[in-house]
């Protein structure tokens, strides 16, 4: 019942973030990945002090990994990504 509950609450969003389109998901998450370049010391902080890690491997690891897939994501369209094919044999 906790997933059901979860789900009903959390599935709408995924509906409502996927009705935006492409373009305007794309222009959300450059904003994102501008905010956190902007606020990099703050986001770095923030985690070196609720997980413990050393802050290089907070600004290597966690930093570098929002601004690479939010860089990613705008790179990446619909009609450019590969098809998988499954073979029903």
């Amino acid at each position: 019942m906790v997933t059901s509950r979860w789900f009903a609450k959390h599935g709408s969003r995924q509906l409502a973030w996927d009705e935006l389109g492409f373009e305007r998901r794309v222009r959300i998450l450059r904003r994102a990945q501008k905010w956190v370049l902007a606020n990099a010391e703050r986001v770095i902080s923030t985690i070196v002090a609720e997980t413990g890690k050393p802050y290089e491997d907070a600004q290597l690891a966690e930093l570098g990994y929002v601004v690479n897939g939010t860089s990613r994501a705008g790179g990446c369209h619909t009609s450019s990504l590969p098809r998988d094919s499954v073979d029903p044999g």
